[in-house]
């Protein structure tokens, strides 16, 4: 597989992942385009559920004002994977840090809500699955990634790499830090993990395509790290040179 084929099968299966599809013809056509010039817009603070939508519609706000869901479903997905595509290309410095999460998610969104990078105000749940506290957010993440900072260094095998991402995989999830588009951001903070990241006894990139999504979600849902391992473990691929970093 080629680098322009890695580059549409992680886009697709991010999203795939989410249960959000993208035309087979909008993926190629998105690899062809220019960078798009950063949006930059005032970011407000939303304190309430209802502030984050217009109105009293179901429809989240948004820098274009479109008022149709399904409109503005498309759109989201078309506008972030197009900024995924320019992050899959762009050389970047890997940072172990809430910061740089958020930055990936400012990126992703920046054409479409006023609030992106920036954490939810409000609480969330999912289905069985309640998501941390907006006011415990930052400090949270702090530790989590602290700690995965300290962590990655005492790795010493395959095995082990793939048990170190499911865990803060999870951790990551349960944390939710946005209103939208959490997926997207987390997978894309640990591919550029995995590929920022050399050991004595290799290299990987990650192929989220080889996940079982059934699999993957039930241990989510149960916030259980080693529901999730053997999904890793089966992603990892080994390479034999970094790609894209920036030093």
């Amino acid at each position: 597989m080629d680098e322009v084929e890695k580059k549409l099968s992680y886009i697709k299966t991010t999203f795939e992942i989410d249960n959000l599809s993208l035309d087979d013809s909008f993926l190629h056509m998105i690899i062809k385009k220019q960078r798009k010039e950063m949006v930059s817009v005032e970011k407000p603070f939303y304190e309430k559920w209802e502030d984050y939508f217009i109105g009293t519609t179901d429809v989240l706000k948004n820098i274009h004002n479109i008022s149709d869901k399904s409109s503005l479903s498309k759109y989201e997905r078309q506008m972030s994977a197009e900024r995924l595509s320019e992050l899959y290309d762009t050389p970047y410095h890997y940072e172990f840090s809430k910061e740089y999460l958020y930055s990936i998610h400012g990126y992703l969104f920046q054409d479409v809500y006023d609030w992106a990078g920036n954490i939810r105000s409000v609480s969330i749940s999912k289905q069985q699955t309640n998501f941390l506290d907006p006011n415990q957010i930052n400090n949270f993440l702090d530790c989590v990634l602290k700690e995965a900072s300290e962590n990655i260094t005492r790795i010493q095998d395959k095995y082990q790499f793939a048990d170190f991402l499911s865990n803060l995989f999870v951790s990551l999830n349960y944390a939710h830090p946005f209103r939208d588009g959490n997926g997207r951001t987390i997978r894309e903070f640990l591919r550029q993990l995995v590929e920022s990241t050399q050991f004595d006894f290799g290299s990987f990139e990650i192929d989220y395509s080889k996940m079982n999504k059934e699999a993957l979600a039930f241990g989510l849902s149960c916030n259980v790290p080693m529901y999730i391992t053997t999904e890793f473990l089966k992603s990892l691929k080994s390479i034999s040179r970094q790609k894209k970093i920036s030093l």
